[in-house]
């Protein structure tokens, strides 16, 4: 066996042309920078498959199954540059077909035609190979009914630059890696490869010669050696899109790492290097079990517990969040964030079709941000934003899937993150990290696929806003606003009213609302407010009790903007005239329903005038039933107080009509609403 093993070693280096190495990559935690990389040469490679798209076609499938199980066993030969393998396929039927009383008879498998097809066995009984589709006959199955068929075949992926499928080397040595996003699990494996169906768990047995080393999805649960080949048998018993079943092959060194989590699990965390890269590779990744404890605290356990989370170096530029084994370039500290953060956004939850990729991707690059915010602080944390942000003139919505540049387009990243930002910004940090951590333990979405409204739907909940405006308009939507503000002052009495006109001057038909936050400063101290704004042109009246030195929109950029401030004369005093008045707002939603731990109401009022407030519920008998703000002072302005449901006691009140009850410098109002359990 060692000679043989030997004998493949000798013919790699006879064969091997000497790929050059990719260069590294530099300023890996510049966003800008990171995510260009990402997604433009996510992109480039996307233009070169296109190619072969157009050449094999690429066709929409009503499939009429679901898919519970995948067994692969594979054997890599990097000699000969071929695939073989074995793929089982289990799942149940879920729409009638053509054969005999409706029952499906025909199976469609996505396989590229670069791939022959062996033999067939379980209950498929033959095969057809149309362009990148197979057309496997079986049995007559009604709907609900199970199957499982056996597919075999042997090829040379498709390699056009660097395609789903690589043969490359480095230091004279192979390296076998796969890449499969969006479209091209199909290009080495038989699948059904769309993101909207998940195998249950799935087997992945790779036979390598033995100086190299497999990595793929899941736990390791065997290294078994014959003939100068070793074979690895990996179990991912976790939910996984076909995209995200991978390979990483070479003669990797092993550096075996832990996380404890919050809970004193201990979950694997092995790194996987080139050897020449060994020591740049553990200064690299070294912060891992730290990214996953703040990623732990903010969103939720760590998805996958009882397997691992594995970093496997390969040799495209960038990193690929593939289930329990991402694939690395290199080990800049963003980019390791970013790829973790997509086991929860991408991975657990995965965008049900390549329109939502924000769900994937906006949240992996968010979360970059806020781990520099968990090490280095709020200023950094904004920073690190800012450097995302741009004047985006299109829709983060993806409405082509088909352009390949479209769907790894910087906007995905980074506006994508900043809606998240924005988010934040409007609803406060406990509700935003309540959405996160509710969305990412959503009974309907954990383990499963999810839109942009299954995202909106969950934060509406936790929150009791109504977004639909905000995600229109951030979403599926396009550009920002463009503000310009101005403002004047005149003495009234022994105070002093300001005039402030904000007009959004963007182009496009949309215009945005969103609630903008002022710093008014004066020579000795400031204070701040906040403003609903959702028309072109405002004008608000605020009466203040010192003359204002300046006055900043937005200071802190929680929304995504150009603001500048013109002279007075500039903007029209048609400007549509809301004066601050007190007032509390209607509830919304009313009934207020609570869907158990995490939910919230959002109560909203007015307040034209500094001073204490107080702000209490009331059940139908007088009697207070909890006290959410008591002689609290604050400025004019506008504001929100979230309520759990809970009592002052703690308890959770019952269901009835109830009284939310605002006091304000001798006033009072109040608004009734139902609480239904």
């Amino acid at each position: 066996m060692k000679k043989a093993g030997l004998l493949g070693l000798s013919l790699w280096l006879m064969w091997s042309s000497s790929t050059p190495a990719q260069p590294i990559p530099t300023d890996l935690d510049d966003p800008r920078y990171l995510h260009d990389l990402l997604g433009r040469a996510k992109a480039r490679r996307l233009e070169q498959r296109f190619n072969v798209v157009r050449q094999y076609g690429i066709a929409d499938m009503q499939y009429g199954y679901d898919v519970s199980f995948y067994g692969l066993e594979l054997k890599v030969d990097p000699v000969e540059r071929l695939l073989t393998g074995r793929v089982e396929i289990r799942g149940r039927i879920t729409a009638a077909g053509e054969g005999p009383g409706g029952k499906r008879d025909i199976l469609p498998v996505d396989l590229y035609n670069n791939m022959t097809v062996t033999a067939v066995n379980g209950d498929a009984k033959q095969v057809q190979h149309n362009g990148n589709k197979l057309l496997v006959r079986m049995a007559p199955k009604a709907v609900g009914e199970t199957f499982s068929i056996i597919i075999e075949y042997q090829g040379r992926p498709l390699e056009t630059g660097f395609l789903a499928f690589a043969f490359r080397e480095h230091q004279g040595m192979p390296i076998i890696a796969t890449l499969s996003e969006p479209y091209f699990a199909r290009v080495w494996w038989p699948c059904k490869d769309v993101p909207s169906d998940k195998a249950d768990s799935a087997r992945i047995k790779i036979t390598v010669p033995r100086f190299l080393y497999a990595v793929s999805n899941g736990k390791l649960m065997a290294i078994t050696e014959s003939d100068g080949w070793r074979t690895f048998d990996w179990y991912e018993r976790f939910p996984i899109a076909a995209y995200l079943i991978s390979l990483a092959i070479t003669n990797y060194q092993i550096y075996q790492d832990w996380y404890i989590s919050s809970d004193g699990d201990s979950l694997e965390v092995p790194y996987y290097l080139y050897p020449e890269d060994y020591k740049a590779g553990l200064a690299g990744l070294s912060e891992t079990p730290e990214m996953l404890r703040v990623f732990e605290r903010l969103f939720g356990p760590y998805p996958f517990p009882g397997e691992k989370y594995g970093q496997a170096q390969f040799p495209w530029p960038g990193g690929m969040e593939h289930q329990t084994a991402t694939s690395l370039c290199c080990f800049g500290r963003s980019l390791v964030a970013h790829e973790l953060a997509h086991q929860w956004w991408g991975d657990m939850i995965t965008c049900a079709n390549w329109q939502h990729i924000w769900l994937n991707e906006g949240f992996a690059s968010y979360s970059e941000a806020l781990y520099v915010e968990a090490k280095s602080g709020a200023a950094a944390y904004r920073d690190y934003m800012n450097r995302m942000a741009s004047n985006f003139a299109g829709r983060l919505f993806v409405d082509d899937t088909t352009h390949p540049g479209r769907i790894f387009a910087r906007i995905v990243y980074h506006k994508g993150a900043w809606v998240l930002h924005m988010l934040r910004g409007l609803l406060g940090d406990e509700t935003f990290f309540a959405v996160l951590r509710a969305y990412a333990s959503d009974p309907d979405l954990k383990y499963g696929v999810a839109t942009t409204e299954d995202f909106q739907r969950v934060a509406e909940r936790i929150s009791g806003h109504d977004l639909s405006r905000f995600f229109r308009q951030w979403v599926y939507s396009p550009g920002m606003p463009r503000y310009l503000y101005a403002w004047s002052s005149m003495k009234s009495g022994t105070r002093f009213q300001i005039t402030l006109r904000i007009k959004q001057a963007q182009k496009d038909t949309t215009t945005f609302s969103m609630p903008i936050r002022l710093r008014i400063e004066y020579p000795n101290g400031q204070q701040e407010l906040r403003l609903d704004n959702s028309r072109r042109c405002q004008t608000y009246i605020l009466s203040l009790d010192q003359q204002p030195r300046r006055i900043l929109l937005d200071p802190d950029d929680w929304i995504l903007k150009t603001a500048a401030e013109v002279p007075f004369e500039m903007l029209s005093s048609r400007c549509e005239v809301v004066p601050l008045s007190f007032q509390l707002k209607p509830v919304s939603p009313n009934p207020v329903r609570w869907h158990g731990a995490g939910t919230t109401v959002t109560f909203r009022f007015v307040l034209d005038a500094a001073g204490p407030v107080n702000f209490r519920i009331f059940n139908m008998l007088g009697q207070e039933v909890a006290a959410l703000l008591q002689h609290r002072f604050l400025e004019p302005g506008s504001y929100s107080t979230p309520w759990n449901g809970l009592s002052s006691a703690g308890v959770r009140i019952s269901s009835g009509v109830y009284f939310a009850v605002l006091e304000h410098r001798n006033r009072i109002a109040r608004r009734k609403f139902l609480v239904v359990n």
